[in-house]
């Protein structure tokens, strides 16, 4: 019975999505993809623990973090949200393809860009370059070889129209947002990224549920049953709110302010992104 817990609302499905399939089917227990209540706090209790272990850590071997490592860890977050496509895309090489699917993507990109953290540190030892400069051109170097896949994947068989929707509601809203906020610090670049990277992902999901697909997150398929594909929208802008005053208001410590600018782009970023780019494709 345990097993086959695990199989339905843990393990089948990643396997499902990994297929790029409804469901996985294993020993007579049918698993669906997507998001379940269980999963949901599974992966939630993971990432807070990853984020607790990773500042001991720092703090322990005095690496500093800031809101500028979080701007600068972009290029990363841009990474996952590629490779995840890629997977889905089934042009990774077979090699690789294990390492895109989720959640094991979230580890791959969080081991390197812990791993370019010292590297940074120690290039930044022999040049005029600050360390996070350096951080985020290593990001970028890393991102430039599937960067190049994706634009050849994409290239005579995407809906451009597609992929500059979601960018230009998200780009509109993030317009408004800074509108409001312009004359005090919740405008500070750190914040309009925070507002940026949860509209886009929303904006992506937005779009997708206009053209058939279905939402996996529980929040989101809360909100879109309430108040329609707008629901979206108005979910990240509460996301949005709230996060960014939590930020300036109750976390005082740089280096937690840091993770939690980390993880709020990936949610919006890397999803929004692999979103968008399956919907150009129509996978």
């Amino acid at each position: 019975m345990i097993l086959e817990f695990i199989w339905k609302y843990l393990a089948g499905p990643v396997m499902a999505d990994a297929q790029n399939a409804e469901t996985a089917v294993w020993n007579g227990v049918t698993a669906h993809t997507g998001y379940n209540l269980y999963n949901t706090v599974a992966w939630a209790l993971i990432a807070v623990t990853a984020i607790l272990l990773i500042r001991r850590e720092f703090n322990k071997r005095d690496i500093q973090l800031t809101t500028q490592t979080a701007v600068n860890s972009i290029p990363f977050i841009l990474l996952g949200g590629i490779l995840r496509f890629l997977e889905d895309a089934a042009v990774l090489p077979f090699i690789l393809r294990p390492l895109a699917i989720t959640p094991v993507i979230y580890l791959v990109i969080a081991g390197l860009f812990l791993a370019s953290l010292p590297l940074a540190s120690k290039l930044a030892s022999r040049s005029e370059c600050t360390r996070d400069d350096l951080l985020k051109n290593l990001g970028y170097v890393y991102l430039a070889p599937f960067l190049a896949l994706t634009v050849y994947t994409l290239v005579g068989g995407a809906e451009i129209l597609l992929i500059l929707m979601p960018i230009a509601i998200a780009s509109i809203l993030t317009g408004l947002y800074y509108a409001v906020t312009r004359r005090n610090s919740y405008s500070n670049t750190e914040y309009l990224l925070i507002a940026f990277s949860q509209f886009f992902g929303g904006a992506a999901s937005m779009v997708s549920i206009s053209q058939g697909y279905q939402q996996k997150q529980l929040l989101t398929q809360a909100f879109t049953s309430l108040f329609g594909e707008p629901g979206i929208i108005i979910l990240k802008a509460g996301i949005i709110g709230l996060a960014v005053y939590m930020l300036e208001k109750d976390i005082e410590e740089e280096q937690m302010k840091a993770l939690a600018l980390i993880v709020l782009y990936s949610i919006g970023l890397a999803t929004g992104l692999r979103v968008l780019l399956r919907l150009s494709l129509g996978i």
